[in-house]
Order: C-alpha cells, then structure tokens, then sequence
C-alpha cells in the first residue's frame, strides 16, 4: 500500500488512508471476528510541522488593506484573540461572557469555553446575525471568511498562510 502510493500521495496522505484501514481491520477482528489476528500497520514517521502564523508586520499590514470591509477585519481579530475555529462561532451559545461550544460541535470532542471580550460578543453577533439572514447554506457562508482571509494574505505576500493560521496565531502569542 506505501509503495504504490509513494510518489501519488503525500507521507500525511497515507497516513491518513492507513488510520482508515487500520480502523477497518480492528473492526474486522473486535467486532465481526473474521480476522483472528491483526496484522501490523506501521505509518510512515513524519516530522513535525512547526506552525506557520502571522506576525505582528502581518497583523498590521492587514489592517491597512483598503478593501478589506470593517466586517472580516474585526472578525479576524476575534478569531485571532480567541483561537476559534472557522465555524465555531455559528455553533456554539452565548453564556455571559463565555461562548460555549458543546462536545456534539467540537473538531475534537470535548466541550470548550471561551471568554469573549465587549468587542468580540460585538462582532459575534454580527458574524451569527448575516448567517442567519443569508440565503447560502452553511458551509458556503462560513467558507467566504476563509476566502477573503486567503486573498488578504496574498495581497501582504503571505501566499502560504490559511484561515486556520489565525487559530495558530493564537496558540503561539499564548
């Protein structure tokens, strides 16, 4: 499976192809009994990446994008000061100034909080009132802040940051 794969997917790639088969088989033994014995699955060792994110030149050189609407700059700084994912502000609730996100509506499963400041529960409810208000589904209304976030770093000559380097931005500056 490695070999054929090598040059055709990344290490990461096969990886992530080899959990799925290594899930199968553990069901195949655990649960159908077909197998009597698992076989060994070895992944490919891949080396850490070390986040990329923005800097505080970046920050600031953002700001000063003339087109960029007042909406995605504030909505990026939240992002930014709270190390939310692209949809969790649309799936959590508002509880004081805590935002919850439930286990059901977590990438990873467990149940977070997150303190919002006067400004951030300004820009939330902003962000939670034009999803509601628009006509496009979900994933495409959530996808245009990753979109005008990507075409704001290309213009500052940051082709290879993504939405989610706001949320390592955050991680680092903590």
């Amino acid at each position: 499976f490695k070999g054929y794969y090598k040059n055709k997917l990344s290490d990461n790639g096969i990886n992530i192809n080899l959990t799925r088969i290594k899930a199968f088989v553990n069901w195949c033994c655990e649960v159908k009994e077909i197998l009597e014995k698992k076989p060994l699955i070895r992944f490919i060792k891949v080396p850490s990446k070390i986040p990329s994110y923005l800097t505080q030149s970046n920050i600031m050189q953002l700001q000063t994008l003339q087109w960029l609407q007042r909406h995605y700059m504030e909505a990026f700084s939240m992002y930014l000061e709270t190390g939310m994912r692209l949809r969790e502000p649309f799936k959590g609730r508002i509880d004081n100034d805590w935002f919850i996100i439930g286990s059901e509506d977590s990438k990873t499963g467990y149940g977070r909080e997150v303190y919002l400041e006067d400004e951030h529960m300004k820009i939330l409810l902003e962000m939670q009132s034009r999803m509601y208000e628009s006509t496009s589904s979900f994933r495409t209304f959530t996808n245009r802040y990753s979109k005008v976030f990507k075409k704001a770093m290309m213009e500052i000559g940051r082709e290879n940051l993504h939405f989610h380097n706001l949320r390592d931005t955050f991680a680092v500056m903590r």
